[in-house]
């Protein structure tokens, strides 16, 4: 093909066994390429990021991916227009006692109420006085016979003691 002169450039000159200025053109082309690759060094670093490319036409729609992490709390939303009233809740427990009022304006008298129940008993109370003399009472009963007494004394001799028994008799 082609061959390199006295100075090391390569001879382009067409020869009479080719066929036309076209195959000359390729013959060149392939030995120029030749030379490129025998002649290449080490690969050079990474040149600069160019200008990034028009918009293109968007793809077809992907595989659903898999759920992400939950996001942070997003910032309170404004208050929504009221519902419906519910209805009636139970009862709830009642709350503790509050603070004590003030004194409010005295009423009127009442009625008298009814008599309460009979107290304790008191602490005995003093000696009083002397009471006045009561009306003497009806004669009581006779009582019964009481046991025998000791025998007397000797009597005195004789009639003496006859008229002593006769005037002790008598008083009855």
């Amino acid at each position: 093909m082609g061959n390199f002169t006295e100075d090391g450039v390569l001879d382009i000159n067409q020869h009479g066994t080719e066929k036309g200025p076209d195959q000359g053109v390729e013959a060149f082309r392939q030995m120029l390429s030749q030379h490129m690759v025998s002649m290449r060094g080490i690969e050079g670093p990474r040149g600069l990021t160019g200008l990034p490319g028009p918009q293109g036409l968007t793809g077809p729609d992907g595989q659903k991916g898999e759920p992400g992490d939950i996001g942070e709390t997003g910032p309170r939303g404004t208050a929504g227009i009221p519902g419906p009233l519910g209805h009636q809740g139970r009862r709830g427990q009642p709350g503790r006692d509050g603070e004590r009022g003030l004194t409010g304006p005295s009423g009127a008298k009442g009625e008298q109420g009814l008599i309460g129940l009979p107290g304790l008993p008191g602490d005995k109370g003093d000696r009083g006085l002397p009471g006045a003399t009561g009306e003497t009472g009806f004669p009581g009963h006779d009582g019964m016979p009481g046991e025998d007494g000791p025998s007397g004394s000797p009597g005195l001799p004789g009639e003496i003691v006859r008229l002593f028994i006769i005037i002790e008799q008598s008083k009855y």
